[in-house]
Parts: C-alpha cells; structure tokens; sequence
C-alpha cells in the first residue's frame, strides 16, 4: 500500500529522523514519492523480479555467471533509470558490453575427462578459447598454471571465459578430451 508505506516513513522521520529508513514498493512509478518523503533506499518489487528473471534467462544462455551478477549489480546501481524511463527507450550501451564480457568460473572436470593428461596436452586453449588460470587438485589450489600441469577427474578449474567458451570446455571435457 504506497500510502501506508509514505505514512509509515513520515512517522519514523517524525519520531527518529536519524534512523535509516529502507522501504519496499511494488512499483518503480512509487520510488520518487517513497524517496520525497525520507526513504533512504527503495526496494522495487517489479523492478527485482525484473532484474531475477533477466538474470535466469542469461544463465539458461551459458552468460558467464560474473557478467549476470555484474548486469544485476549495474541495473541496481543505475538506481533502476533503465526501467523508469519511457517505453520504448532503447537499452543503454553497457548492456552489451556486460553480455560479451568474460568472466572467471569454477568448473569441475568430469570423471569421463582423460585422468593425468596436461593442459597443454588437452590442448584446452586452443579447442575452447577457454584460458585456464588456476587448478584446484585434492584441495589444493594452484594459481597460473604451467601448461604441464596435469588434469584428473574431480579437480576444478578456475577458467576465464565467455559463456559460448564455457559450454565449449565442458562438453570437451565430458567427451574424454576428444
């Protein structure tokens, strides 16, 4: 209810106007008059499940998990101008870049992946475009590794790539590194 909701902010204001008010609405057209009357940060509940259910759809697509959070994050520190404006408005150019961007993912090598082979035996880079930058084996971490580094079932690499690259890795790594 926006009105019971402006009211309640106006009486905090009245009783504890130091006390930091964050306030929800189910509206985007409601933040202005939410902030007016001392909010001090707005949740919009159409905006978030806008933001969750983009974000859904990019990791059905293989986006990089880094560049989903980081689309979330922008929307939200855009302070949700994308989705006030008018219909129509064409999305800003960041959205792009954001979905093209690389990130850095854990993936865990299948069993069906060829035990004690090298990355550069795997030939990873060069089959994937994936770059491998860290491996973790029996717990172990290692940062930057060496290509003669050995790859074995149930390790995790740490990985720098787009989505089209992830799927890429993991569908060579489920084929035995065929």
């Amino acid at each position: 209810d926006p009105e019971a909701t402006r009211d309640a902010i106006q009486v905090v204001r009245a009783v504890a106007p130091d006390v930091y008010v964050v306030a929800r609405a189910r509206y985007a057209q409601d933040l202005d008059d939410l902030f007016a009357c001392g909010a001090n940060e707005v949740v919009a509940e159409e905006v978030e499940s806008s933001i969750d259910l983009a974000s859904k759809v990019l990791r059905r697509f293989d986006v990089a998990p880094t560049a989903v959070a980081h689309f979330a994050e922008e929307m939200r520190d855009e302070g949700y101008e994308l989705l006030r404006g008018p219909l129509g408005v064409r999305i800003d150019p960041w959205l792009a870049d954001i979905l093209d961007e690389m990130g850095t993912e854990w993936v865990e090598v299948p069993a069906s992946a060829p035990a004690g082979r090298t990355i550069e035996e795997l030939r990873i880079r060069e089959r994937t475009g994936v770059m491998v930058v860290g491996v973790r084996h029996e717990g172990r971490t290692q940062t930057n590794p060496d290509p003669s580094t050995p790859i074995h079932p149930g390790d995790a690499l740490l990985v720098l790539a787009s989505g089209e690259e992830l799927r890429a890795l993991r569908e060579f790594l489920e084929s035995g590194g065929a």
